[in-house]
């Protein structure tokens, strides 16, 4: 967002943050550096699945995940079906959450 001209008052907003500081640090990371960071720090695994279909066994039965509770019967399997076309099925799948700041 700073790349591309985001005040960095907005960008405090959007992330939460109280103090413009904490914003200043995330904004000097960058290239590698940001990415590691984020990599490191902000995400966490939660679960790896061997196949696609162990992955989608778990979609379907809602295991875990309180917002899949929220669409109706058509909805998930609409969301499955897109899941299904859009990863590979020949390698394991890390699903990881993303913490927030």
């Amino acid at each position: 967002m700073i790349n591309n001209g985001a005040p960095i008052d907005v960008i405090q907003s959007l992330l939460g943050h109280e103090k413009s500081e904490t914003t200043n640090v995330y904004a000097q990371l960058s290239g590698k550096l940001r990415q590691d960071f984020y990599t490191k720090y902000l995400w966490e695994t939660r679960k790896v699945y061997p196949t696609k279909n162990q992955l989608l066994k778990d979609l379907s039965e809602r295991t875990g995940r309180s917002i899949l509770h929220e669409l109706d019967d058509n909805e998930l399997r609409i969301f499955i079906n897109h899941v299904d076309k859009s990863l590979s099925s020949n390698k394991s799948i890390i699903e990881k959450d993303r913490w927030t700041i």
